[in-house]
């Protein structure tokens, strides 16, 4: 059984983290933004010099492209052969899809006004549980098998009615040598195989989501699999119903996108989209280091920001994910995690693409102080992706210094803010400045929580955590932006950001 919805009683002055109530500035500056050239960043695949220290005794660490690890283009004409594949070694009479369905009161809470809870999390899903143990031998159940000489393939259909994107998740998964599954969605997209114990090595599968209301579920088994007792296969536990929060209906039209001033018709007036604002440059090309998260806790699922974070180690590329402790904070939630990478410009309102995303993760660190976690996402990320320098320079006292964010505000592509860091804002009870910094509260909104907030050099010196003031609503100029403070927790993540 599922636990039921937590509630919430909320307090006219206090911290409000960024999956609740947003504060957004309207950013004047219309200007087109280029992509840096060649001279102003790392050349792909080479490692800068190892660590530095500043001459104020401050840890910091360059940014570097990590090696392209797959060709997204070559990847999406593979993908594609390989889900022709897929479907022609189903079986005739496939039988008909499982139908997985959330319950009314959780389906009502996902599309209830604002979808939030008390962790100041934007919820985009539910699940529906289901509790189907595979098991290909069976005469009755779901799926069906069809034999050949070379072993054995199992195949079946699972829709959740009324889902925008649909994401299985398995326990008990501990495939024997040589099994493999898929997950498919009939035409072009396809993820898999996974094998053994998960991404994560831990028993537990969270497959990729797939757009859509169904799902198709392939396993292969080599020969002498069939000697396996019933309980050693994974169990179906429940398929996730990603709403519109994850994957919101309607764009801007062409008219808008070509305005720093309008984005995705779900945003509030004042985001604005990073891919046309000017912005420094290696800000500018910081965003290819920047996700859109989603992620599991009980039978709700969330979306949040965070970034890649290199470490001073020269021989390694190694990515580390900084985003909120408010956003998850244990290894089962960060076992749940997808992130979503490539996710910029106005003609991606519909979703973020399919292609550049890495499901599974190792909680490394985290802290309600701060407000930070880091994981050890289980894969590189596919294509061209940025690893962010960071500093330990205690900006949180360096009133009037420029911040600069790339974010997903309520799932949307990358937008852009700019904050000013202000020392003699009012600060907020439990959330003292120096762990955290104060800055001017400009374009943010629920899902930005756990974005890395930067100097216009392109280090990270913190992290999203919400705002904090008297808000009335998306636009507000009179809260503050507050970012847990890197320098303030550097020594629980120096292991391996600084190893």
């Amino acid at each position: 059984m599922f636990p039921s919805l937590p509630t919430s009683s909320i307090d006219r002055f206090r911290l409000w983290h960024l999956g609740a109530l947003a504060s957004c500035l309207l950013m004047a500056s219309p200007a087109l933004s280029q992509w840096p050239s060649a001279s102003q960043i790392p050349s792909a695949g080479s490692k800068p010099a190892s660590a530095v220290t500043d001459q104020a005794g401050m840890h910091q660490a360059p940014a570097e492209w990590a090696p392209t690890v797959v060709d997204l283009a070559t990847e999406a004409l593979q993908k594609e052969m390989l889900g022709r594949w897929l479907l022609s070694l189903e079986p005739t009479e496939l039988p008909s899809a499982v139908i997985a369905a959330p319950t009314a009161e959780h389906l009502a809470h996902l599309k209830g006004a604002g979808a939030q809870t008390t962790q100041g999390r934007q919820l985009v899903g539910v699940a529906a549980p289901l509790g189907l143990r595979i098991d290909p031998w069976a005469k009755s159940g779901f799926g069906k098998r069809v034999d050949s000489s070379e072993g054995w393939i199992w195949s079946a259909v699972i829709r959740v009615p009324g889902a925008t994107a649909v994401r299985l998740h398995f326990e008990d998964f501990d495939l024997p040598s040589g099994a493999a599954l898929y997950v498919y969605d009939g035409d072009d997209r396809v993820f898999g195989p996974y094998r053994g114990r998960g991404p994560s090595d831990a028993g537990v599968l969270w497959t990729h989501a797939l757009l859509g209301e169904q799902v198709r579920v392939q396993l292969h088994l080599g020969l002498g699999n069939e000697a396996l007792s019933a309980d050693r296969w994974p169990t179906l536990h429940s398929a996730v119903h990603l709403g519109e929060g994850f994957r919101a209906v309607g764009s801007t039209s062409s008219e808008d996108a070509a305005s720093a001033k309008a984005f995705c018709s779900y945003n509030a007036p004042c985001i604005t989209n990073a891919a046309i604002v000017k912005k420094p440059s290696q800000v500018n090309v910081a965003r290819e280091g920047m996700a859109h998260l989603v992620f599991s806790e009980g039978p709700f699922s969330y979306i949040c920001s965070g970034g890649l974070m290199n470490d001073t180690d020269p021989t390694t590329s190694i990515p580390y994910l900084l985003t909120a402790n408010h956003c998850f904070s244990t290894q089962a939630v960060a076992s749940s995690l997808q992130a979503f990478f490539d996710y910029f410009g106005a003609d991606q309102c519909g979703g973020p693409p399919s292609q550049a995303t890495v499901v599974g993760s190792t909680l490394l660190a985290t802290g309600e102080q701060s407000d930070f976690t880091l994981v050890e996402l289980d894969a590189m990320p596919p294509g061209r992706v940025f690893l962010l320098g960071w500093t330990t320079t205690p900006v949180a006292s360096s009133n009037g210094t420029k911040l600069y964010r790339i974010h997903h505000p309520k799932g949307a592509p990358q937008a852009y803010s700019v904050h000013t860091v202000n020392t003699s804002a009012t600060t907020c009870t439990d959330v003292p400045r120096g762990e955290w910094i104060y800055s001017s509260n400009e374009t943010i909104e629920g899902g930005s929580s756990g974005s890395p907030v930067m100097l216009a050099n392109g280090q990270v010196v913190g992290q999203l955590t919400g705002s904090c003031g008297f808000s009335s609503g998306s636009c507000d100029l009179g809260d503050s932006v507050i970012d847990g403070a890197l320098a303030s927790y550097f020594s629980q993540v120096q292991a391996w950001l600084d190893p």
